[in-house]
């Protein structure tokens, strides 16, 4: 029993150096105020602004974006938290004018989520520290010292990320770059482990960690490419590496494309009698090149140390070895599609790796030239909705981020007026808890109550064990420090040992003023537990389902998937689709695919009588993820050919898809009855005579013939077959919906 506790608390997660760089950060911030203020006699004055950097740091410090958006968000961080601990300790006098603005500004700060993460970690501390300052009212004169203080404390964290920026603009990037090679090492490994999963199930459908882990590469390859534009537009950090950067940031793109192509072979083929004799060459194979891939980064390392010649010939040796062993699968006995489009992926993928090896062994003088300005605008722009529309279109009770900030900003205030009518002493921590814990998972809030808990009650009795028996100030003074970096590294890795951090930190602070203060620490536990159980009983009141926003989510799935498979199967209308606009389309519907299997992921942990069929749920999501990959294999069959010609009997298929579509999303927002399925046979048949005659007619010109011969033909109906199909699979789970 104890172990799960404990397990639940501190699960293990993955360490890393963006991790531990963070939380010497967070160190650093935190020391001087602390310092300081011993030094000079105004110990107890100098907590505010401490907690003031270790916080802003922290949150806003820590949000994972470019580097603007994160000075920016720290900047805003600053002077709103500087503007409320102003306020708050004047207005702190009035019980109730302290309860109506609560529930103001926990709303506002709650419901500005609705514009990103960005936006998020900047007001985050704001409402922290409204709860912290109503506590310790005082006079104006007071209030306008602690302003100031406030403002010098966050321009002191503002002013270390920027020195950190100056001095090695590029230090971000290139762990993006690594971060970008790391996700498609997973991706592969899901790839090989779905290889015996697809032999014994033969369902042709993506598993849950394939589909994740896909969406981790494209995640990644944005980040690493908005992280590297803005270094660039910037004009700050021109060097001769930029290049190589943007360039290993395209291959991590050609590479996932592939990787996807070589996924829904897998997942098409599974259940061909010849499957089994192919995978016993093909799964040695791929093992080989992701141990290759797995030393990406010690190559990317060496080679900025100037110590990558032997690890860069070892690995081409490597390299041309598997070339020759892909040569060698054989082919006796396979259909010619089966065989051809297997040997095209490997092939792609080996010049792919091969490219990407020496680009992180050499700069790209010493490569075929490459264009900045062609890679650039490979960079997909997302276009957003205005600030007003935005707000406009989410300020409505059919919206879960109005629902959940109307609940946290009343439960929040709810707090705060138990401390304010009982006058408990510190009572802001029953707030604090539940502005931090209650979200509108279920299954996410449970952990949050729990690890919260836990960690405040192990972090308090270690505070008290060092405070007593540890009577060195200065040596005290060291352990806030050492302990305020640990939570700034464990902040995104585990909340529970975050708050073990954060509790060890402040309890040991505050007892600086007088020390072995139990009573401190008694309020600390007591107040926490408090705050969590009303945590919890907020959803017993209020509660926020999953079930009653999935359609949406479900249907902005749907509409993104078929605006997607629009752009690439216009190239087969006449049209040039551009490489960026398909770029975008593939990026919303991978969002889109994403945020819905988020959502169904949160049905799982929600209690079982409200959740609804969530088994049939999960199956829609991940056909509707598998159809999006079958588009991104039709996209990816594009590039190998020479020439697209306009065929005949496109524009019905499209057609029927967007029928089959329309259909199943009005099935799920406005309950309405499906139509019956399309007939996408016969149109397949139209494409397939259309293409044929492409391929034999003696009235084509020779080019054409070449451009398109019969096997390539028989491939593209293949790829269009297997596409059809998933709509006809997905259409079927549609109708076995429950509409509630």
């Amino acid at each position: 029993m104890l172990q799960k506790i404990v397990q639940i608390i501190f699960s293990p997660q993955k360490f890393s150096h963006v991790a531990i760089a963070h939380g010497i950060q967070t160190a650093t911030a935190i020391a001087p105020p602390i310092i300081i203020g011993h030094l000079t006699g105004h110990y107890e004055d100098s907590i505010i602004p401490a907690i003031a950097a270790f916080l802003i740091t922290i949150i806003a410090g820590g949000v994972k974006g470019v580097h603007q958006d994160k000075i920016f968000s720290m900047i805003i961080a600053t002077v709103g938290s500087a503007l409320v601990v102003a306020l708050g300790t004047i207005t702190g006098h009035f019980s109730a004018l302290v309860i109506l603005l609560t529930f103001a500004i926990i709303f506002l700060c709650t419901y500005i989520d609705i514009y990103g993460a960005v936006a998020s970690a900047s007001v985050l501390p704001i409402a922290i520290f409204w709860l912290i300052s109503t506590n310790f009212p005082n006079t104006l004169d007071v209030a306008g010292e602690r302003f100031i203080l406030l403002l010098l404390a966050g321009g002191w964290a503002v002013m270390l990320v920027f020195m950190g920026w100056l001095t090695d603009p590029y230090q971000p990037v290139r762990q993006a770059v690594l971060t970008c090679y790391e996700a498609l090492s997973v991706f592969l490994k899901t790839i090989i482990d779905s290889i015996e999963t697809e032999q014994k199930e033969q369902d042709k459908l993506w598993n849950i960690e394939t589909s994740q882990a896909q969406y981790d590469v494209g995640q990644s390859t944005i980040y690493a490419r908005n992280l590297w534009k803005t270094v660039y537009d910037s004009r700050l950090g021109k060097t001769r590496k930029e290049q190589q950067l943007l360039f290993l940031i395209h291959t991590v793109t050609e590479i996932d494309y592939t990787l996807i192509a070589l996924s829904h072979w897998v997942v098409t083929h599974a259940g061909n009698p010849l499957f089994p004799e192919i995978v016993a060459e093909l799964k040695p194979l791929l093992q080989d090149l992701k141990s290759l891939m797995d030393r990406f980064p010690q190559l990317f390392l060496a080679q900025r140390r100037n110590n990558d010649g032997a690890l860069y010939e070892q690995m081409i040796t490597e390299l041309r070895t598997l070339k020759k062993r892909i040569a060698t699968v054989k082919t006796d006995g396979h259909p010619p599609d089966f065989i051809l489009a297997l040997k095209t992926i490997l092939n792609e993928l080996f010049n792919e790796l091969c490219t990407a090896i020496k680009a992180l062994n050499y700069s790209l003088s010493k490569l075929t030239p490459v264009k900045i300005s062609s890679l650039i605008k490979e960079i997909p722009t997302l276009k957003s909705k205005s600030f007003f529309d935005t707000w406009k279109d989410n300020f409505t009770g059919q919206s879960i981020h109005f629902t959940n900030s109307l609940r946290l900003a009343s439960f929040t205030t709810l707090g705060m007026a138990i401390t304010e009518i009982s006058d408990l002493p510190r009572g802001y921590w029953i707030a604090l808890t539940i502005l931090l814990v209650l979200k509108p998972d279920y299954g996410m809030t449970k952990l949050l109550i729990a690890q919260r808990v836990g960690g405040t009650i192990l972090g308090a009795i270690l505070a008290y064990g060092l405070t007593v028996f540890l009577g060195n100030i200065w040596f005290i003074i060291l352990v806030v420090i050492v302990t305020a970096g640990l939570a700034g590294a464990v902040k995104a890795i585990n909340y529970g040992l975050y708050v073990f951090a954060l509790t060890l930190m402040l309890m040991i602070m505050f007892d600086l003023l007088k020390s072995g203060n139990f009573e401190i620490l008694q309020l600390r536990v007591l107040h926490t537990i408090i705050g969590g159980g009303l945590a919890a009983f907020a959803y017993i009141v209020w509660p926020i389902w999953q079930q009653k926003y999935l359609p949406q989510r479900l249907k902005q799935m749907f509409e993104d998937t078929l605006a997607y498979f629009h752009g690439v199967l216009s190239a087969y209308q006449g049209y040039s689709p551009s490489r960026n606009v398909l770029l975008t389309t593939h990026r919303l519907a991978e969002l889109a695919n994403a945020n819905a299997l988020a959502a169904t992921q949160q049905l799982l942990n929600e209690p079982e009588k409200v959740r609804g069929d969530v088994h049939t749920v999960m199956i829609m999501v991940m056909h509707c993820n598998t159809l999006e990959h079958e588009v991104s294999s039709l996209w990816n069959y594009m590039a190998t050919l020479p020439t697209i010609p306009k065929i005949s009997g496109i524009d019905l298929l499209i057609e029927q898809v967007d029928t089959a579509f329309h259909s199943m999303i009005n099935r799920l927002v406005l309950k309405e009855s499906v139509s019956p399925v399309p007939d996408f046979d016969h149109t397949l048949d139209v494409i397939r005579d259309n293409l044929e005659s492409l391929s034999s007619s003696p009235s084509n010109n020779d080019r054409v013939e070449e451009a398109y011969p019969l096997a390539q033909a028989n491939l593209l109906v293949n790829q269009l077959h297997h596409l059809t199909h998933e709509v006809e699979r997905l259409y079927k789970i549609v109708t076995k919906y429950p509409i509630y």
